[in-house]
């Protein structure tokens, strides 16, 4: 009696464990997938900023900028917003500068004072500074290893 009662048991506790373990899996692999589908979408709208990026440099140099380049700011915010509901802090405070740097940008252009002159670096190098710090903060957030080409708009 005590062989089968130490064998039921055995089988009870043996199928409670693998129960608890396959359980623990799918929480693990839904955590994953989530952070995942998170990931995919913070990435894109970083994308739609370097995009927005580059078009607002190549007006910055333009003579004929004209009306573009506050539709181009508006951009700026729009994925700025969009960054800022998906990203941590960091990256947030990262795509945040990029947009002030973009307007300071927008306002030499337009043939105004430069908003933060008191810094002594130009316009386009902060402008190109922020951006770069938001390319370090997305590797960060999303956990890329390594170094990478780093590519300027042009």
């Amino acid at each position: 009696m005590d062989a089968v009662l130490q064998t039921v048991l055995t089988g009870a506790i043996a199928t409670v464990l693998a129960f608890v373990v396959g359980q623990l899996a799918d929480i693990i692999k839904h955590k994953r997938d989530f952070e995942h589908r998170w990931d995919r979408d913070l990435y894109d709208e970083v994308n739609a900023l370097v995009a927005t990026s580059r078009r607002l440099s190549h007006l910055a140099r333009s003579k004929y900028a004209g009306d573009d380049l506050d539709t181009v700011l508006e951009q700026v915010r729009v994925s700025v917003s969009r960054i800022s509901l998906l990203a941590d802090l960091p990256l947030s405070r990262a795509a945040l500068q990029v947009q002030r740097e973009a307007y300071a940008l927008i306002e030499l252009t337009k043939g105004k004072d430069d908003p933060r002159s008191g810094s002594g670096v130009p316009p386009f190098s902060r402008y190109l500074d922020a951006l770069d710090e938001v390319r370090r903060q997305l590797r960060r957030q999303l956990r890329v290893k390594g170094e990478s080409l780093v590519v300027l708009p042009d």
